[in-house]
């Protein structure tokens, strides 16, 4: 039995195979880019309005710790003595306010409970639930970063499975960095700066104002 061969048909060279086999990959990998690409972008977006709520939650905390001073000061009871004015009244201590339990001592004259509450809030703000706040209780403060750098292990915020929220002490380690700028801009306001980064060299600023009421 012969076997006829047929000269003019030719077959694919290693050359022409390799080029083959690039044209298929690259159309493979093409999509597959854009799919990685098009996941990593929806993570991005979804960090960074995390992080604008994370950020505004912050302004949220300082402006409801105000209040709830005000509404704790409402009805207070004092009376003007060679010291000052004495808070004979325990309503304002509340929070982790770090006052007293008997009273508070103020060096205030001929103050509305506003303005007790106003200056309470100044000398004992602290974080609600989120982050550490070292604040000089002896004088009014300028400009106060939060955390500090004494407070570097709260510096990324944890996530709290349990609470499906973020803070500063329960949970595992989270995506977002905090801090926190309180800069006095007169007697009766002051300028509240927050930045969350969510990725390197990616954050989210808000800049607000709170003021006494």
């Amino acid at each position: 039995m012969k076997i006829l061969k047929n000269k003019n048909q030719k077959g694919f060279t290693l050359i022409e195979a390799m080029v083959a086999m690039i044209i298929v990959v690259m159309a493979v990998i093409g999509p597959l880019s854009l799919i990685v690409n098009s996941i990593n972008n929806i993570r991005q977006e979804r960090n960074r309005i995390a992080a604008a709520f994370l950020a505004e939650e912050m302004v949220e905390n300082f402006r409801a710790h105000r209040d709830n001073f005000v509404l704790a000061c409402k009805n207070i009871s004092y009376n003007f003595s060679e010291d000052g004015l004495t808070i004979d009244s325990a309503t304002c201590n509340f929070l982790g306010a770090n006052l007293p339990v008997d009273k508070v001592l103020l060096q205030v004259s001929g103050s509305s409970p506003n303005s007790i509450a106003w200056n309470l809030f100044l000398r004992n703000v602290t974080p609600i639930f989120n982050t550490n706040l070292y604040l000089d209780n002896n004088s009014f403060f300028n400009t106060l970063t939060i955390p500090p750098s004494s407070a570097s292990d709260c510096a990324t915020l944890k996530y709290s499975a349990l609470y499906g929220g973020y803070n500063c002490s329960q949970g595992g380690p989270g995506d977002f960095k905090r801090t926190t700028r309180l800069t006095k801009i007169s007697d009766s306001s002051l300028r509240i700066e927050v930045e969350v980064y969510y990725a390197p060299k990616r954050f989210v600023k808000v800049v607000d104002y709170i003021y006494e009421r």
